[in-house]
Formats: C-alpha cells, sequence, structure tokens
C-alpha cells in the first residue's frame, strides 16, 4: 500500500506544480490524476482522501515558510509553484 500511495502522491503532486501531461489530455488535471488514481488500485475514496491531505499540506505552504524564516523574496519565487487554478480545482473537487 505505500508504493501505491507515494505513486498517488506523485502523481497529485505533479499536477499541482509540475507541467506533466499524460496521453489522453493536453493540460494536467487533477481530475485526470484522480481517474488515474484506479490504475493504480486506489479506489476514489482512497484517492480523494490523499487529495485532501495533499490540498492541506500544500494550501499551507506559505505560512510554514514564514515560519520556517524563509526570505520574502524566495517565497514570492516559489508562489507560482503552488498557487495556482490546479490548487483551486483541487480545492473544488474536496469541497473546499
Amino acid at each position: 500500500m505505500r508504493f501505491v500511495r507515494s505513486t498517488i502522491d506523485v502523481l497529485i503532486l505533479s499536477c499541482l506544480g509540475a507541467p506533466a501531461r499524460t496521453l489522453s489530455q493536453e493540460e494536467p488535471t487533477i481530475a485526470g490524476a484522480l481517474a488515474a488514481a484506479t490504475h493504480f488500485g486506489l479506489k476514489a475514496t482512497e484517492s480523494k482522501k490523499i487529495l485532501r491531505e495533499v490540498f492541506n499540506v500544500v494550501a499551507g505552504w506559505h505560512k510554514t515558510g514564514k515560519q520556517l524564516r524563509v526570505k520574502a523574496a524566495t517565497l514570492d519565487a516559489y508562489a507560482s509553484a503552488f498557487d495556482h487554478s490546479l490548487m483551486n480545482e483541487a480545492g473544488r473537487l474536496i469541497g473546499k
């Protein structure tokens, strides 16, 4: 189960922060990541739970950076990796 969990974490994180493409779609989507989760042996409820966990961690990135005393300029440089439409999509899919 840990391998599957790690694999879906990577899949979701790649959709949240990397320009990865799949064979069936032009742009990555969170819905696409959830649909692909069944190929890794995950049920829909499991993949949504993982998405919720990843979303909550990623959503708090800026606050965590400040707590770790990361320079404002560095946080600004990282913002585009975390604050974008895929986070909005993920939030909608989990009801946030």
